[in-house]
This record gives structure tokens, C-alpha cells and sequence, in this order.
């Protein structure tokens, strides 16, 4: 099975892309709605989280219907390095559980290309554990100018928002392919079916997967996810 990462900066069009690779079949696991699915009221993410930030500033961070108020959540982490990384530290280990838990499904159905698409790819050390990745990209001008149109904020917390992330120039040299978004939607379009038809493994190969003994697989992955969570 072949793992492609995607990733981008805030605002560069990753979703864009992502849509268009389900378009073509493709499962994507894509972090942030799991992101969501792990602070669902009740859940262990949820208690923590709001453990740790509500009240925090003074207000609550819980909606009327129980659930985060991410709008605050976000502004409490995006001006403070030491609150998102602590916000970090509770909500990536479940995260990748979970991601490794639906990769391993589609593992097992012999899947021949799965995506995981990570805003945090790069960040989080996750692209140690796919075959490729593939940065969205736009010039930092263009993100910034879309970033302040899509959330109707001011230039500093646009680039308030953009500095919590690795620059879209430094993910573009980690990345091994560029998905370029600067253009209109037809080019992107064409970008992701050419890479796409590029790492589209055979059917032998697919096949042979299912050759590898599943518990063996299993065990040696569930170590390596919780290795990197510790670190």
C-alpha cells in the first residue's frame, strides 16, 4: 500500500486537494476531522482539553451545545506558543492512534493508495511513516491573501496564524512533490492525476501486501506510533 502525506500551510488549498483525490476513489484519512472526533463530548480528549483551557482567560470555551468553541480554543493557542504546544502534547497521541488505526483497516483490503492529509505533517515527525508526501502549494503572498478573505481577520492574525505553522517555503524543500495552487482549479486538478498515476502501485504489489503477517505488522506499527508519541 502506498502512504501519500499531503500537507500545506493554512489557507493554501490542502482541503481543495484532498476533496479531489476522494473525487478519484482515493481514502483519505484527514487529521483534522479526527482532530474534531477526539474532543466530542464525553470523550477522554474532550475532558481534558477543557480541563486544562476553560476559564483559562476568563470565559468559557464550551458552546452552548457542549461542544469546544474552537474560535476561542484557537485564539488562545495561536497567540501563545506554550498553550498550543501543551494543547498539542494532549491532542496528537489520539490523534495517531486513530489515523493508524484506519490505515491499518485499509491495510488489511489491500487498499493500494491511501492519503493522510496532516496540516502538521512535517511538524509532528508524522512523515516518517509514509511512502511520500506531497506539499499544496501557493506563494506566502497569495496564502496570506486568501487567509484574510476565508476568516474576514486582519493581516497581523493572519500572519499570526500563519507563523504557528513550518513556513509553505520550508514545506515545499521537505516535500517530495509539489502540488502548485496558485492557479486556477482545472491546473490543481490536473496536478493531483498526475501524481496520482505516478505512484499508483500494481496490482502485484497490491496483492503482495497481504503476504506480510498482519499480527507481525500490526505490533511493529502500534510501537512505532507510541514511540513517536513519547517523544
Amino acid at each position: 500500500m502506498f502512504i501519500l502525506g499531503i500537507t500545506g500551510g493554512i489557507a493554501t488549498g490542502k482541503s481543495t486537494v484532498s476533496r479531489m483525490l476522494s473525487e478519484l476513489g482515493i481514502p483519505v484519512i484527514d487529521a483534522d476531522i479526527i482532530a474534531r472526533e477526539v474532543v466530542k463530548p464525553g470523550t477522554f480528549g474532550y475532558n481534558s482539553v477543557v480541563a486544562k483551557f476553560n476559564h483559562l482567560e476568563g470565559e468559557s470555551i464550551i458552546l452552548p451545545d457542549g461542544n469546544i468553541d474552537r474560535a476561542k480554543l484557537g485564539a488562545i493557542i495561536f497567540s501563545n506558543p506554550e498553550k498550543r504546544k501543551e494543547l498539542n502534547s494532549i491532542l496528537h497521541p489520539l490523534i495517531r492512534v486513530s489515523m493508524l488505526w484506519k490505515t491499518f483497516k485499509h491495510y488489511i483490503t489491500a487498499t493500494p493508495i491511501v492519503v493522510l492529509d496532516v496540516p502538521l505533517l512535517f511538524e509532528s515527525s508524522l512523515d516518517r511513516f509514509t511512502s511520500a508526501n506531497a506539499v499544496v502549494y501557493c506563494p506566502e503572498s497569495i496564502q496570506e491573501a486568501r487567509l484574510i478573505a476565508r476568516d474576514h481577520c486582519d493581516r497581523t492574525v493572519a500572519q499570526q496564524r500563519m507563523s504557528s505553522q513550518l513556513g509553505i517555503e520550508a514545506k515545499r524543500e521537505k516535500a517530495d512533490w509539489v502540488i502548485d495552487n496558485s492557479g486556477d482549479l482545472e491546473a490543481t486538478r490536473r496536478s493531483v492525476h498526475d501524481l496520482i498515476e505516478k505512484i499508483r502501485p500494481s496490482m502485484f504489489k497490491t496483492l503482495l501486501q497481504l503476504t506480510v503477517p498482519i499480527s507481525i505488522l500490526s505490533s511493529g506499527l502500534f510501537g512505532i506510533f507510541l514511540k513517536a508519541k513519547s517523544k
